[in-house]
Order: structure tokens, then sequence, then C-alpha cells
């Protein structure tokens, strides 16, 4: 069924007549007397699975969340595109539109309420900048309904920062002023409030030329996270992250039960086969110990390291000989809606190497897509699979080659935005020493 967009048109002039492609890189905006028309697409729409964007008939391309197409030069005439989702196929728009001589559209994906929708952002490119660039400014985030965006030259403080515009949810700015080109940072904070939301690393704007920061809600574990996207005039698209990101981390515990300390300092107790709730800290290094309920140490002094935003996972197993190990992963800040991250960790004591296969209803193990195979021991792997209909089916390889089917789990639907971990550890119970667990 073919989704019903409105096209939201926040321009400095009105939109006239879509031709011909090209494509540009980003530099110097002066160089060149901008009489044809520069359409651009970025996809923002953090629930919408990955898109294919196609122009006039020509050789589609894909978007992922936070990417942007490459710039194409057209005819200032009427020009047809269509916007489709990748793993199903569904046609979200098709459209014909009209461009303006010398303007640049850059037509923004996103969705408000659910639904899809463009919005649209267009400026004039024959402006004359000397050692200057120019901004747009869009927000995107839900989480936070209205943001102060700041610029910092290198140099200063937020006292000394200059507030560039107010901007409420879909909102698209053009602010006026010629700034001079250099090292700058972005602060985001709440509308008349001093408290920092966001804080972005020094960003160097070194052309003459109009950037387009796109302010929008960071997918993955870790919530109401912030991040900017700069795009300029090519596919490449920078991001800014918060340098004052918190980090999380949480453990899986496929040992005895146990309490854990964090320098020293008693975290929590976790039963056999117990995922944690994620525990909150800022960027740092961090020592964990591990002991049983009679306080004997198992694992001592462990390394933690968190970086800024990042969502970790540190399991914790018996490995063949008894003693006490963990491994440790990252959790990926991307959308679980239409594609989910799933990791298979091996804590099995029996066989040298697992497979799991992740079974749709119209395949068989043989004919199965998505799949983790030769798994070894005390190893951990990262598949990303679609939120259709799956079984779980878990087999190992015998010496002679023969493939036994351990474990085949009912059909099952993974949840949305949830970040799930498979473990199949060791079982003395089960028939074939091996338990499949599906954890999130």
């Amino acid at each position: 069924m073919l989704t019903q967009f409105r096209v939201i048109a926040l321009s400095l002039s009105l939109l006239s007549g879509l031709t011909a492609c090209g494509s540009s890189s980003d530099k110097d905006d002066d160089e060149t007397n901008y009489a044809q028309s520069y359409l651009q697409f970025y996809h923002g729409a953090t629930s919408l699975e990955p898109v294919q964007l196609q122009v006039n008939h020509h050789q589609p391309s894909q978007l992922n969340l936070g990417q942007a197409s490459s710039l194409r030069t057209l005819d200032a005439t009427e020009h047809e595109f269509s916007l489709t989702t990748v793993q199903s196929q569904q046609q979200l728009l098709k459209t014909s539109k009209a461009l303006t001589s010398g303007y640049k559209h850059l037509m923004i994906l996103t969705e408000q309420e659910g639904e899809p929708e463009l919005l649209a952002v267009e400026f004039d490119r024959n402006v004359s900048l000397e050692q200057q660039f120019m901004l747009t400014l869009t927000n995107l985030s839900v989480q936070f309904p209205e943001l102060d965006i700041h610029l910092v030259k290198a140099d200063q403080t937020l006292s000394e920062a200059e507030l560039l515009e107010t901007l409420s949810p879909f909102e698209v700015a053009y602010p006026n002023d010629k700034l001079a080109r250099g090292y700058y940072s972005v602060y985001l904070t709440k509308p008349g409030q001093q408290q920092v939301e966001f804080q972005s690393q020094q960003f160097h704007f070194q052309y003459n030329s109009t950037y387009s920061l796109i302010v929008r809600d960071q997918p993955g574990p870790l919530t109401d996270q912030l991040l900017i996207d700069v795009v300029l005039n090519s596919s490449t698209t920078e991001q800014l992250q918060h340098r004052q990101a918190p980090a999380q981390f949480r453990l899986f515990n496929s040992m005895q039960p146990i309490q854990v300390l964090l320098d020293q300092e008693p975290l929590q107790a976790l039963e056999h086969a117990e995922l944690s709730h994620y525990t909150l800290l800022p960027q740092g290094d961090y020592q964990l110990t591990v002991q049983d309920m009679e306080g004997n140490s198992l694992i001592q002094n462990q390394l933690l390291s968190l970086q800024q935003g990042q969502s970790k996972v540190m399991v914790l197993f018996h490995d063949r000989t008894g003693a006490a190990r963990n491994l440790q992963y990252i959790e990926p800040n991307r959308p679980q809606q239409h594609q989910h991250d799933v990791t298979v960790v091996n804590l099995n004591q029996t066989f040298d190497e697992l497979n799991l296969y992740f079974v749709r209803a119209d395949e068989t193990i043989q004919s199965a897509q998505y799949k983790v195979q030769k798994l070894a021991i005390g190893k951990q792997q990262q598949i990303r699979v679609p939120s259709n209909a799956i079984s779980l089916a878990l087999t190992a390889t015998t010496s002679q080659g023969n493939e036994l089917l351990l474990e085949k789990t009912a059909p099952m639907t993974l949840q949305q935005g949830q970040h799930y971990l498979i473990s199949l550890e060791h079982d003395p119970a089960s028939p074939n020493d091996v338990k499949l667990q599906l954890l999130h």
C-alpha cells in the first residue's frame, strides 16, 4: 500500500521547477556560479529501516539512518523520485517535484506520530562567502521537544557562546549570520537554561559553504542521548557526539550465584543465568571483582573500560577447566524496530563449536539466510536479523562430519527496541548437555 506523505516545505523561497543527474563533493561554494538545481536526501527517521532512493529511474542507492545521499545536479525542472524500504520492499513514496534554479534542496526523511514525512531544507547557493560559512538547523529530537542551539568558538566557553536559534520539534531554521571559518563546538540546552544537554567535540568548519546541522535522538540501549549529523555536499555525513555522555554496562552470570564489586564497593548479587539491569556510569576505567556468596574471589580486579555513550555487556562463565572467565562486547547504537542486533555467546563445555540458525517460516536449517556458524567455546558473535517470526535451531558437528540438531524453539517474534543475548551454555540436566537461552 502506498503511504501518503506530507512534504513540508520550509524554504527561503517557493519551489519551482526537478531532470538530469550528477553528484558533488564538499568544497567551497564561492568557486562556481550555481545555475542549476541541487538535490540531496537524508535519512532521519529513527524507526524506519534502511531505504532505497531512486531519482528519475536511475540506479538506486541505499540510505541508512543518519546517512545522506550524494548531491545531484539537476535542471531546474520537474523530476521523479521514490523511496522504498530495503528489507520489505514497501514503497514509501513516489512523486515528482519541481526544483529552483541555484537552490540546494535537502529532503529529510523523518516521521511524526508513526507516519513518515519529508522535511525540506532549501537555500540559495549563490551567496558570497569569503573565508566564511553559513548554517541551517533542524531539530528531529522527540526526547527534547525544544532546544537552544549555541555555537562556541574553540577558545570560548558556553557563557560566551552565540545563541543561534531555539528550535521546536521538526522545525528548520536559517540563521542569517555569516560566520568566520574555523573550529567550533555546538552546545544544546533547554530553552533559557544553562544546563548542558549536549556538548560536541570541536568541529572544523573549513569550507566557504552552508552546513546543515541535524539534531536527532541517538538510538540504542542508552536512552536520552542526542547527536548531531553535519551534512554538506557529499554523501559523507560527519557525526557530532556528546563529549559528556554517560556510559552503561550490564552483566550476565552463567556461573553459580555471585556478588559483584565495582571499584571494591558492593554493586549487586546475581543468580545463575541472570541478566542484570544496566548500571549507568561516567566514562572511565573501573575495577570489577566477582566473588561467590561466601566471599571467595572468582575474578579479581577485571578491567571494565567504558567510553562515552557506550553500552557494554560482560558475560561471566566457567571454562572447561572450571576457571572463571569473562567476555565483553559493545551493544550497537542502531534502531531495533525492523531489524535486531543479536549477540550469541558459546558457553558450553561439550562441543568445540556450535551453529545457530534463525529459521523463518519458509526456510529450513539448510536454506536459512541468517546464521552463526562454527562459534567456538568462550567466543561471541553479533548478527543483525529481521523482525520476522523465527525459530532458533541449535546444531553441532561431530568429528565424523555429522550435524546434530540439539534444540529447536517454537516460532517467535523479537520485541521492538530490545537488544538480545542468546546464551548457549552447559546444562548437565539437558539431554545434549547444552541449554539455549534468549535474554534481553
